[in-house]
């Protein structure tokens, strides 16, 4: 994409959640980057429907950090039908891990997609004969679409450090284990005790589940995305069963341990594409001691990094 073009973004979350929000500021800063002006389509980011009173506080949390940190459209889209009728005027338009049902929203010659397979294999159309979007699974593996990194590593270390300092948290100490998860187990709990009692440092808590309070260690309630980065950068050591937590953790080369999260179909396929494996968690008294070593997946992604960058550019 040219520089001084206006551009749509559509980001097809199944819900706001932490991942999805690095996922957004990261195509916004990219592409912004490069002189455009961005909006990013204001589609799926609330769930009216929401029911469940902490959710709704974490969800309108995360949206008002993006919506200080990105340009959204005016209008807020509360449906595919709504986007359809009447979609923003742009230059060119950028669907980002659409479903089936939210292609074909925008002229075809003047969009692209930067789709996903899995949770390991992003394409994006080559750009080669202009702008369009592929539309069916088949098309991923065709040789007209470039293999593209996931979104999140669309940004290097360092402009995710910097991205780190808008964090407002007041305790800027290093001297901690960090866990952060969706659910904390007992078995997770003993582990990151087992490495700060050896280190003697303190445990930091991020999770989703508000019976966690009762643990001991510093919980941290209702982060926002920057908040996060921070997190993983300072700690001494990560414990995580997130797939946001592994990818972030392994970009600042940190001491990442995993607690394989079973239920996550795909979990294992991030693990292993990004040479992983010996950093699962096997037993709960058995701490991994050696340190993370730059693999040949660091270099694969840096350059996957720049290529995907140049085709989103279309440079």
């Amino acid at each position: 994409m040219s520089n001084n073009m206006e551009i749509a973004a559509l980001i097809c979350n199944e819900k706001l959640d932490i991942e999805s929000a690095l996922k957004t500021y990261s195509i916004f800063k990219c592409l912004k980057d490069t002189g455009n002006q961005i909006q990013i389509i204001d589609y799926n980011y609330i769930n009216a429907d929401e029911k469940n009173i902490f959710s709704k506080i974490k969800s309108k949390k995360l949206y008002n950090f993006l919506d200080k940190n990105i340009i959204f459209t005016a209008r807020r889209y509360e449906s595919i039908e709504q986007l359809e009728d009447d979609y923003p005027l742009a230059d060119n338009f950028l669907e980002v891990n659409p479903k089936q049902s939210e292609l074909d929203i925008f002229p075809k010659n003047k969009c692209i997609v930067y789709g996903v397979k899995d949770i390991n294999r992003y394409y994006i159309d080559s750009m080669k004969e202009g702008f369009k979007a592929f539309y069916t699974e088949q098309e991923f593996e065709n040789e007209e679409n470039e293999r593209v990194v996931d979104p999140l590593f669309l940004l290097s270390n360092e402009q995710w450090q910097e991205f780190g300092e808008k964090s407002l948290l007041s305790d800027k100490s290093k001297d901690y284990v960090l866990i952060y998860a969706k659910e904390v187990s007992k078995e997770m709990l003993i582990y990151a005790k087992n490495i700060a009692q050896a280190k003697k440092v303190k445990i930091y808590i991020v999770t989703d589940k508000m019976e966690c309070l009762l643990y001991r260690g510093k919980r941290i309630l209702n982060p926002t995305p920057a908040d996060i980065v921070k997190l993983i950068y300072n700690a001494t050591d990560v414990i995580t069963s997130k797939n946001d937590g592994i990818k972030l953790s392994f970009l600042f080369g940190k001491k990442i341990h995993i607690f394989f999260d079973s239920k996550n179909e795909l979990q294992m396929e991030l693990i292993n594409g990004l040479k992983l494996l010996d950093r699962i968690v096997t037993s709960q008294d058995r701490v991994i001691l050696k340190d993370v070593e730059k693999n040949e997946m660091s270099l694969k992604i840096e350059l996957l990094r720049e290529k995907s960058l140049r085709l989103l550019r279309n440079e």
